[in-house]
């Protein structure tokens, strides 16, 4: 299963958070460093130019990691100055299900741009006319483009609403307010109160 970390990083001007999904915490330094890249524009991550210093420390095996005990960390120079990143793993515990999910070019009614892993939609499984957030850990990706298809694990919010029945092979909508920009289909069920009884 998918874990999820925090990295919280506290320079002399400010501090940097960012969430991390990956099925363990040395992974999850490499998708890290990917995800440092994708926000080097933004206001609220790393400038281009700690990014760059950042990474080549990373590919030269120049960061240390501290993993052994609690707290979990990185270091890394940012202009001359150690920079230590605290990271904390959360426990989310098991996801409900296991699906495929497969999400519509944006030329068919999908999304505008990429979301991430970690994304909030709301479900409509075949037969209930009802909507529940569903939180998605991408399974083997970080970002997934209108388009894809991806494995997700995914957890729901109103557990209750759906006691005994969901089953493999059910399909679901995926929907952002009243529009549907994608399908998924269970492959899995985890959480045994959500499972159908075979009849």
């Amino acid at each position: 299963m998918m874990k999820t970390f925090t990295y919280e990083t506290k320079t002399s001007e400010e501090t940097f958070h960012q969430t991390i999904h990956a099925i363990d915490i040395q992974t999850s330094v490499q998708k890290w460093i990917n995800k440092i890249s994708d926000l080097k524009n933004e206001s609220y991550s790393f400038n281009p130019t700690q990014v760059k210093n950042i990474s080549e420390q990373f590919v030269a095996g120049q960061i240390t990691m501290q993993f052994d005990i609690k707290p979990f960390y990185i270091t890394f120079k940012i202009a001359d100055q150690i920079q230590f990143c605290y990271i904390n793993e959360l426990d989310k515990g098991q996801p409900d299900i296991i699906a495929e999910t497969k999400y519509f070019k944006t030329e068919d009614g999908g999304r505008q741009h990429y979301t991430a892993s970690g994304y909030r939609p709301h479900l409509k499984f075949i037969g209930k006319n009802l909507l529940t957030t569903g939180e998605q850990i991408f399974i083997d990706k970080d970002n997934v483009f209108p388009g894809d298809i991806v494995k997700a694990e995914i957890r729901i919010l109103s557990v209750d609403a759906f006691t005994g029945y969901l089953y493999p092979g059910q399909k679901f909508d995926i929907c952002e307010g009243p529009r549907t920009i994608g399908h998924g289909e269970i492959i899995q069920v985890i959480n045994d109160k959500l499972k159908k009884e075979s009849t």
